[in-house]
């Protein structure tokens, strides 16, 4: 007996533009600056390319981003939360939004500085991921 040889489309995945929001920006410092009590947001892009990927998206898998910050400087990995979405038919390119009511509320202290990961993870739930990836390099700091 023959062994058979299978193919698979290829499936890019590129996230991006890890940004942080507030709904009501203070004009006198930047969106990376927060103040310990105001709400923000956090927000990735995640883009699905590749002949593969228009049999891909219609399986209405889970995009799930869970987002962490980590103190420049001594500290543990504080874990903000998740937020996920369900991949559609013909839509390639989904925003995953986290809000979040203040960095006191998630365990942010002001006067700290953090580095920002979110962590993708795309597939059915509680099964292993189809595709899996992570990006970093947002810097915020908490004043009071």
């Amino acid at each position: 007996m023959k062994g058979s040889h299978v193919q698979v489309a290829p499936i890019n995945c590129t996230l991006s533009n890890l940004t942080i929001f507030t709904t009501a920006p203070d004009t006198e410092y930047p969106e990376t600056i927060l103040h310990q009590h105001e709400p923000f947001s956090l927000r990735v892009t995640v883009e699905f390319g590749g002949c593969g990927a228009i049999a891909l998206v219609p399986l209405c898998l889970c995009i799930k981003v869970s987002f962490f910050a980590e103190p420049c400087g001594l500290g543990s990995k504080i874990e903000l939360g998740d937020t996920s979405v369900d991949t559609s038919a013909k839509l390639f390119t989904y925003t995953p939004t986290l809000a979040i009511a203040t960095p006191t509320s998630v365990g942010l202290v002001a006067e700290e500085i953090y580095q920002v990961t979110a962590v993708l993870r795309v597939g059915a739930p509680n099964s292993p991921a189809l595709i899996i990836g992570f990006i970093d390099g947002l810097v915020i700091q908490i004043y009071s």
